[in-house]
């Protein structure tokens, strides 16, 4: 059997991905955002699937991991819950520095932050407004089907 396509944006490969993960064991949750095209807990951990109206796809929690096994026809091993370090309600000095080194990479998004500190939406987004107020970083991006990015101000690079 082929391998499916990489998307999210046809309902039939949500429905069969959706179908997938029931039989692996997974809770299918309603979805929140606007974007969400799925939301699951597996091995108790949340995992949410994304796609943008221009069929980006971006993955939280253990969705991709369990979506690429999904495309590999392999089983799913879902990641508990206690083997991940703890979500943080803030950011660092430590963290701080990471994510500036992320953004010398390139934009940088909430989404990002979140999955590479393991801190909530609201850690990522309040240091991310403390830094845009300081000057230190830009924002661009937010139009319909497109995240918020963050750059280095060329004044703080």
């Amino acid at each position: 059997m082929a391998r499916p396509e990489r998307t999210l944006a046809d309902g039939r490969t949500v429905a069969a991905f959706k179908k997938w993960l029931i039989k692996a064991g997974a809770e299918i949750l309603p979805t929140k955002g606007e974007y969400e095209v799925l939301r699951f807990r597996g091995g108790g951990v949340l995992s949410v699937a994304h796609c943008s109206p221009k069929a980006r796809v971006w993955f939280q929690g253990g969705a991709e991991e369990a979506f690429e096994a999904y495309l590999d026809g392999t089983p799913c091993q879902f990641t508990r819950a206690e083997e991940l370090p703890p979500v943080l309600d803030s950011i660092g000095p430590d963290s701080g520095r990471i994510i500036f080194d992320m953004a010398t990479e390139g934009p940088v998004t909430i989404a990002a932050i979140m999955d590479r500190l393991r801190v909530t939406m609201g850690a990522a987004s309040a240091f991310l407004s403390t830094e845009t107020a300081n000057g230190h970083l830009t924002r661009s991006g937010g139009g319909r089907g497109d995240a918020y990015r963050w750059e280095i101000t060329r004044s703080a690079a």
